[in-house]
């Protein structure tokens, strides 16, 4: 068994704050050895990276993490950087897919049902708090399922996690625009 860290933040000596990290790293628990996989082209903190069959997902995130602030889309591809995709790791390089997505997020929650990727919250590029839970099919198009403009009371959050199991998705905590 393996374990993957891909991106994140760590508190920089002498500084406020927190710096977002370029780390994409495996460890493996049967020699207790970390090793770097690759060095993302942008460093990307407030991100929750998914699993589909054998690709591994990450979308937006943020490149300064205090306060949060979210960044394009594109957090892992060194020649459009700032333009919108979605990223995906096959096991040997980062590539980029969809030219259509959700916008600019991070601290968002993620989940798979074994086909689709689901992302809910997260703070958009105002750094506001969204109740937004969206739908990526395997085609690469994304439906907006909940939070468009009649829905919009309710569950803003961001830093929340979130879980898919037996056919519903479960969210977890997060902090709402109120700092609850």
């Amino acid at each position: 068994t393996k374990v993957y860290r891909v991106g994140g933040s760590y508190l920089k000596t002498n500084e406020l704050g927190t710096v977002a990290s370029d780390s994409f790293d495996e460890y493996n628990i049967a020699n207790s050895k970390w090793t770097r996989k690759a060095t993302l082209p942008i460093a990307v903190a407030n991100i929750s990276p998914v699993v589909i069959g054998t690709n591994l997902f990450v979308y937006g995130g943020a490149v300064n993490t205090h306060p949060a602030t979210a960044v394009n889309t594109s957090v892992c591809d060194p020649d459009i950087a700032g333009s919108a995709s979605l990223q995906l790791w096959d096991g040997s390089t980062w590539g980029r897919y969809d030219s259509q997505t959700p916008g600019k997020l991070c601290g968002y929650a993620a989940a798979s049902d074994g086909t689709n990727l689901y992302l809910f919250g997260g703070n958009d590029d105002t750094g506001t708090p969204t109740n937004k839970l969206w739908k990526r099919n395997s085609s690469g198009t994304w439906t907006l399922l909940y939070g468009n403009s009649g829905q919009t009371e309710y569950y803003h959050r961001h830093a929340a996690t979130m879980a898919y199991l037996s056919g519903k998705l479960y969210i977890f905590g997060g902090i709402d625009g109120q700092g609850v």
